[in-house]
């Protein structure tokens, strides 16, 4: 695993440098960033040194894991994209889609149509703000970034993948053939989305002490 290595002062050099050794890690990465008059420097560390490392030098200098990579399972990440549209739903259903919201919109409009396309403009609106804003943030919706996933690569079309369901669902109980039809496919497209697209799990970074940050 790589560390980051930030706070290197000159005074503890020879100190950090004998630690180093003892666990075998070379220290010309810091010494090219103490020439470069930088405080900071990537060091490589086996995974199982990492917590005897941070005991040793952790007074003289602060030590933060680089993010780990790993392709994500194609369960885990259809479970966190069911899980994200549950939760979608029910922000929702509690705000654009409460008794409250939709008696607001009835003293609006006063018309069922009115309050029906309302509903539907706001939703969508809603729907793709949500998910830019955790995609451009976090990378992934909140249950897929608390699990630990970060969509990099077509990014884009994972937040169209994510933003599809609902809909779909939501096409498919009107009841018509035809927008089952639709909203089947639809269905489909986003799990292919979203099984296809570039995805990667980050592990999160660990403490001088071993917890999870």
């Amino acid at each position: 695993m790589k560390i980051l290595i930030e706070g290197l002062k000159e005074e503890n050099l020879e100190e950090l440098v004998a630690k180093l050794s003892e666990l075998g890690i070379s220290p010309a990465p810091i010494y090219n960033s103490l020439q470069k008059g930088l405080d900071k420097a990537i060091i490589d560390c086996r995974n199982k040194d990492f917590a005897f490392l941070s005991s040793s030098i952790g007074h003289l200098c602060r030590l933060r894991p680089l993010e780990d990579k790993a392709f994500a399972p194609p369960s885990l990440l259809l479970v966190a994209m069911f899980l994200d549209t549950i939760l979608l739903f029910y922000i929702l259903k509690l705000s654009l889609w409460s008794e409250d919201f939709n008696r607001l919109l009835n003293i609006l409009f006063n018309s069922s149509v009115g309050v029906f396309w309302s509903k539907a403009i706001l939703s969508l609106f809603f729907i793709g703000i949500y998910q830019h804003a955790f995609f451009s943030l976090k990378g992934a919706p909140p249950i897929s970034s608390f699990l630990g996933m970060s969509y990099t690569k077509d990014k884009y079309w994972t937040m169209v993948a994510y933003a599809i369901p609902l809909i779909s669902l939501y096409l498919i109980s009107i009841g018509s053939n035809l927008f089952k039809l639709i909203g089947l496919v639809l269905l489909s497209i986003s799990v292919a989305l979203v099984l296809y697209s570039e995805r990667e799990i980050y592990v999160k970074p660990i403490d001088k002490f071993g917890r999870m940050e």
